[in-house]
């Protein structure tokens, strides 16, 4: 896998980001991922942290409260698309949130996690 494209354009996904700065794409990845995690451990039901998965940094969220059904979770993973970073699902890609909207991502999470707002 190459840092210089899109997470998901090593797979063959087509969701290439096109050649660049890997380094620096690789940093504003790890950043964007950070911050969510920070922002869903603010939210009374998720735990979370980032971690790596097949060499790249993921933010994994779990549901953390007493009637949590076992397995809650998900990863997700930031990629850049078309210019913009965005907040996908690790196991498909699809989008979730814009980077800049981490309130909107963690929304989204605990909907999905079915732990509400």
């Amino acid at each position: 896998m190459s840092f210089e494209r899109g997470r998901h354009a090593a797979a063959g996904w087509g969701l290439s980001s096109g050649t660049g700065q890997g380094s620096a794409r690789q940093n504003f990845r790890r950043a964007f991922l950070e911050m969510l995690s920070r922002a869903a451990n603010d939210h009374r039901n998720l735990a979370s942290g980032v971690v790596e998965q097949r060499g790249t940094p993921i933010t994994n969220v779990i549901r953390v409260d007493p009637v949590a059904v076992r397995g809650m979770s998900a990863d997700i993973a930031a990629d850049l698309l078309a210019g913009e970073w965005w907040f996908v699902w690790a196991k498909n890609g699809e989008r979730l949130a814009p980077c800049t909207q981490i309130d909107r991502a963690v929304t989204v999470l605990a909907n999905e996690l079915g732990s509400g707002l």
